[in-house]
């Protein structure tokens, strides 16, 4: 139980530090909880650990991804999107999500924010398959059906317009 706590911890650390936590912090907070589960001395010790440890992880990269210069309608936005990037994301939804019209949602965003709702959420798609690319073996093909991009080389074309690069010359670096 202890070295399924101890692997759990590394990989939410990781995660977290892919998600925006600094590592400075990440590594601060996982060998604090890899410490308690060694300190632990009963099953009903480790128990909570993991699920207190996940849950603070979760809470701290919300909090930095979280930007205190968005009003409370646009960061649900941003929250909705970040949350939704494997499906098509359409701004009469996300307007609705927020009780806004469409209109004036997305003048709202791109006036917070510096981005269209379109090419923020082009973005958050980007930065997600950019850590597919790194952290999975999964094909160009399934990467770009799971970001919910109508075709791979509609996919591809819009990687390299974001990074410059293919999604295979991203993956080879």
């Amino acid at each position: 139980s202890k070295t399924s706590i101890i692997v759990f911890t590394s990989l939410v650390c990781r995660a977290a530090i892919e998600g925006g936590l600094s590592p400075e912090e990440a590594y601060a907070l996982g060998d604090s909880y890899i410490q308690s589960a060694e300190n632990a001395k009963t099953l009903g010790d480790l128990e909570p650990l993991g699920l207190m440890m996940y849950d603070d992880f979760v809470r701290r990269v919300h909090k930095c991804r979280t930007n205190p210069h968005l009003s409370q309608q646009v960061q649900k936005c941003v929250d909705y999107i970040e949350m939704n990037l494997d499906k098509k994301i359409r701004a009469a939804d996300i307007a609705a999500l927020v009780g806004y019209t469409e209109y004036y949602m997305t003048h709202k965003f791109k006036e917070e924010t510096g981005l269209s709702v379109t090419d923020y959420i082009k973005f958050a798609k980007i930065e997600r398959a950019k850590v597919l690319l790194k952290s999975t073996n999964q094909t160009v093909q399934d990467i770009a059906a799971a970001l919910s991009f109508s075709t791979r080389n509609y996919f591809s074309r819009i990687f390299q317009e974001v990074t410059g690069q293919t999604p295979m010359e991203y993956r080879e670096k």
